[in-house]
């Protein structure tokens, strides 16, 4: 009997444990999925290897499928939202409609609908975009680059601007189609990722600035050494208005089952000017947004 309570107390343990780690939650592409090299070697794992060498405690789900269009990523995100109830996600999607020439309304109506899913589940948002090679017509190709910065815009996610900046005009760095980087390319990719997702990450404490807790209700979770000088904002329900968030009361030190910190974020500024034009793999003078 005692060894029966003693499993059950562990399982309970662990549960409510892996209950209030935080999930970043990656939506992409084969760009995302590491397509034609070793799925450690892709940014999503370089993400997590980062995360867990400076004491972040975030675990990366990577829900990426190669051959995702805007509107394959749409029809599942609700399913991924309920499964992983995400803090952040990562939205890498657009390259496969671009490629395939797919209408530009289309794809905007379909990320769109993403963020704001995203948003109304409580969740934050960062948008990655993408260029396409010239060949698919100049005109084409910068309005299909709006549309991240619109959408940015729109809804005030902070944006990495072009997911393969330092990459894709690099040849040993691509792989033989052009499209997708090789191993030693991921380094970089995930450097334009973490460049402007490491600032959202600034609100929660680091492991090493965390101690173990149990509530009034039994449930272990996590409270902050220093819980009298961090604010946080928790919600009741998964489905809070986006707007009303950031009018919140700013400080709450009580413990719950989840809670996340109060981080207001803006978008980078894009400048479609003066982008040039690119063609890829070969490659020719090109200047991209830093």
């Amino acid at each position: 009997m005692t060894r029966r309570l003693l499993l059950l107390a562990l399982l309970l343990f662990t549960g409510n444990a892996a209950a209030v780690t935080p999930v970043i939650l990656v939506v992409g592409d084969s760009l995302s999925a590491g397509y034609g090299i070793a799925l450690r070697s892709a940014w999503p794992a370089l993400l997590q290897q980062r995360l867990d060498h400076q004491g972040y405690l975030y675990h990366v789900v990577n829900a990426s499928i190669s051959g995702d269009t805007t509107s394959s990523g749409r029809e599942r995100l609700p399913a991924a939202l309920e499964r992983h109830h995400p803090e952040i996600v990562i939205i890498e999607l657009g390259a496969n409609d671009g490629l395939r020439g797919l209408p530009l309304t289309e794809m905007r109506a379909n990320l769109s609908a993403m963020i704001a899913m995203v948003l109304h589940d409580g969740a934050r948002v960062l948008l990655i975009g993408m260029y396409l090679p010239t060949n698919y017509g100049k005109a084409y190709a910068d309005a299909f680059h709006r549309v991240y910065g619109d959408l940015a815009r729109q809804y005030h996610v902070p944006l990495v601007p072009f997911l393969l900046q330092g990459v894709a005009l690099e040849p040993r760095l691509m792989q033989s189609d052009g499209l997708h980087p090789r191993s030693d390319g991921e380094p970089r990719v995930f450097d334009n990722v973490w460049h402007v997702l490491e600032p959202m990450l600034h609100g929660r404490p680091t492991a090493r600035a965390m101690k173990d807790f149990t509530d009034s209700r039994g449930f272990r979770s996590a409270v902050p050494l220093n819980a009298d000088r961090i604010c946080w904002w928790r919600s009741s329900s998964r489905k809070s208005d986006p707007e009303k968030m950031v009018s919140s009361p700013p400080c709450h030190t009580s413990v719950s089952a989840w809670f996340r910190p109060l981080v207001l974020h803006r978008p980078g500024q894009v400048d479609p000017k003066g982008t040039g034009s690119m063609q890829w793999p070969i490659g020719i003078a090109q200047q991209l947004p830093g």
